[in-house]
């Protein structure tokens, strides 16, 4: 799919309309079958990682129009729509992901609430697309970094590069 600078400059939700990804029903729309479904693949990998005597942790990057107001309207307005307030829950998606890896015992990192407390004095993502930029990324990294130190089974090392003093 090709996109047009008109349509890059506008944004990237070109035939995703964002709003009904946060919508406050999206576990009921998504079903109990949806819910099992994502469950079971979270289960299977983390029994992979532990096969392998890997770690398994899901890190939950948020789309930026959960981050950023500005980047949430302009969505609207791309899309043509005007949702009433009630009618969407940009913090949906993250919670029900929580919601079941924490029933499935699976560790999860979200950094959607760092990203919006951060998110005046950065740019985390890209203008034109849904991507993060580098100060994104390295934000996102340090959270990872953050909470593998302070979860990892005793012994285990810290991550390369990172001070063994708090």
């Amino acid at each position: 799919m090709r996109f047009s600078t008109n349509e890059l400059e506008r944004g990237w939700l070109q035939g995703f309309k964002v709003e009904d990804l946060l919508r406050p029903d999206l576990a009921d729309r998504w079903g109990p079958a949806g819910a099992q479904a994502t469950t079971d693949l979270l289960i299977r990998c983390r029994d992979l990682c532990r096969a392998q005597g890997a770690r398994f942790v899901v890190l939950m990057v948020p789309l930026k129009e959960q981050v950023y107001e500005s980047a949430w309207e302009a969505a609207l307005e791309y899309n043509g729509v005007r949702p009433g307030p009630a009618a969407v829950d940009r913090d949906a998606p993250n919670r029900i992901v929580r919601r079941l890896a924490a029933a499935a015992g699976i560790e999860l990192v979200d950094v959607l609430d760092l990203l919006r407390d951060r998110a005046a004095s950065e740019a985390f993502y890209y203008q034109v697309d849904p991507h993060l930029t580098a100060a994104g990324h390295r934000v996102v990294a340090e959270a990872l970094a953050d909470h593998l130190d302070k979860t990892a089974p005793v012994g285990a090392g810290r991550a390369p590069g990172r001070s063994t003093a708090k």
